[in-house]
């Protein structure tokens, strides 16, 4: 439903866009140009493949509308829109994980066996990556439209904060974790204060240590929650577990599959679920309607080979910016994620590249905020 109704609106806005005659057709050309190479990539591998011609549909179509969609909100819609249709998606998201978890409704929720804390998502960690950009976008772009935060937006803030602890997720930690990293290290080079957004001069101003004492802060309140959690977030036991029985060994069995191939992978769309659903080798998480591994850049090198992950990189090029944090934090969070989970097959991911990119065309033709 939700990717039927992301297609209708795509195509609204590209007839009234065809009206204007301001149809953006070097986005449109590249994504599907890239679906369709990426594709008869696929159709060119013998091997055998289960769902390939979900994964056509999606680069064809609903990537494409996706990314479209993302860079017009992006360039047209003003912060304080933005910032709305954020903070009531998050809304709706925890609304609808709260109802679920107290009343499992068959036909809106996906039952994998446990219960978890996820909504209409159809694992916790896809509901925690999601909820986490847009907690992520929201809150940056305020600073870019807002002097100070609402006691609204604070307390919301707040429990979506919760609600990814309630999740389980590691994954989006790691995102929020890396990106205060990264922001050390690109200090240096965001010299031009002329060009610079509100959020990135704020930044600016903030000395290195109190952005390490907060990187310590956060650490130490997750390590405080994770003890304090019936079931920790992290242990080590459940590492050991990953290692040998899920992802380390899936990340073994992927190298495998590349080397065979002499490292040019090119398996095809589908390859790999149906690789682990017949594979005596079992991996946890792998097989049966599972489609994808845990490293994003992994699966689509195996399946449609380098020139896949040329794409995604270079989208997560065009969506980056040194001017604003919006822009820095967007594309470096989905790299994180990518590389630890199978997101790039989200609408979200192509929504938020694409809204990064539309507002980069917003920075260069308005006056900076």
């Amino acid at each position: 439903i939700g990717q039927l109704a992301l297609l209708i609106f795509f195509v609204g806005i590209l007839l009234d866009e065809y009206r204007q005659r301001t149809v953006r057709w070097g986005v449109l050309g590249y994504m599907i140009g890239f679906g369709a190479l990426l594709s008869l990539i696929s159709f060119a591998s013998p091997e055998h493949k289960i769902g390939e011609y979900k994964f056509v549909i999606k680069y064809l179509f609903i990537f494409p509308a996706a990314y479209y969609v993302g860079v017009w909100a992006g360039e047209k819609l003003s912060l304080k829109n933005l910032v709305s249709v954020f903070e009531v998606n998050m809304i709706l998201f925890i609304s609808f994980a709260i109802l679920l978890w107290f009343f499992p409704i068959g036909f809106l929720i996906n039952y994998r066996g446990m219960h978890e804390f996820k909504g209409t998502f159809f694992e916790s960690g896809s509901f925690a990556v999601t909820l986490g950009i847009f907690l992520l976008a929201a809150f940056l772009l305020r600073l870019d439209q807002f002097k100070s935060l609402s006691k609204q937006s604070i307390t919301l803030y707040i429990i979506v904060l919760v609600a990814l602890v309630a999740s389980h997720n590691k994954s989006v930690w790691l995102g929020f974790l890396s990106i205060m990293i990264m922001l050390i290290f690109m200090k240096p080079f965001l010299s031009n204060t002329s060009e610079l957004t509100r959020s990135a001069n704020l930044y600016m101003h903030l000395h290195i240590k109190k952005i390490v004492w907060i990187i310590i802060l956060f650490v130490i309140i997750f390590i405080v929650l994770n003890s304090t959690l019936s079931e920790p977030i992290v242990s080590i036991e459940m590492l050991q577990n990953k290692m040998n029985n899920e992802r380390g060994k899936a990340l073994k069995i992927a190298l495998h599959l590349l080397d065979q191939s002499d490292w040019l992978g090119g398996y095809g769309f589908g390859f790999i679920q149906h690789f682990f659903s017949t594979s005596m080798d079992k991996v946890i998480g792998l097989g049966g309607r599972v489609g994808m591994i845990f490293n994003s850049y992994l699966d689509v090198w195996i399946s449609v080979g380098l020139l896949g992950v040329v794409y995604h990189l270079s989208l997560l090029w065009f969506a980056w910016d040194r001017r604003s944090l919006v822009t820095m934090a967007i594309p470096f969070y989905w790299f994180v994620m990518l590389n630890t989970n199978p997101a790039s097959q989200s609408e979200y991911y192509f929504i938020f590249l694409g809204l990064s990119y539309g507002y980069i065309k917003y920075l260069n033709t308005r006056q900076v905020i």
